[in-house]
């Protein structure tokens, strides 16, 4: 390898530390620069959340439970079914049987016309 590509290489490979390592030290700014929520912002959303979720269950309490009464609503929830059908296999013949090309067959005998050995 030339000393031209030998440099070449170790310069490529030098940009590609430095842009890893400012990567690595922008990246642990990012997560240091988070502030932690104080405990009364953690109350107050806990209440907003509980709030809500008391209203939720209030209305899935009011609805009526969803039941199937009729035949149709009933095939309509059931999941449908795929049935696959193979096609038949075709049939074997006996080794060493074949059709020529008039589809008469014959049988081999083990040596071919005009094979010179």
């Amino acid at each position: 390898m030339s000393r031209k590509h030998l440099f070449a290489i170790v310069v490529l490979l030098g940009a590609a530390a430095v842009a890893g390592l400012l990567a690595l030290t922008r990246t642990g700014s990012v997560g240091a620069a988070a502030t932690p929520a104080s405990s009364t912002e953690i109350t107050a959303r806990t209440r907003t959340l509980d709030r809500l979720e008391a209203s939720l269950e209030r209305s899935l309490a009011e609805q009526p439970p969803a039941v199937a009464t009729t035949k149709g609503a009933a095939a309509q929830s059931a999941p449908s079914r795929t049935v696959f059908v193979r096609a038949p296999q075709p049939a074997v013949r006996a080794s060493g049987a074949h059709e020529d090309e008039h589809g008469e067959e014959h049988e081999d005998e083990g040596e071919h016309e005009g094979a010179d050995d």
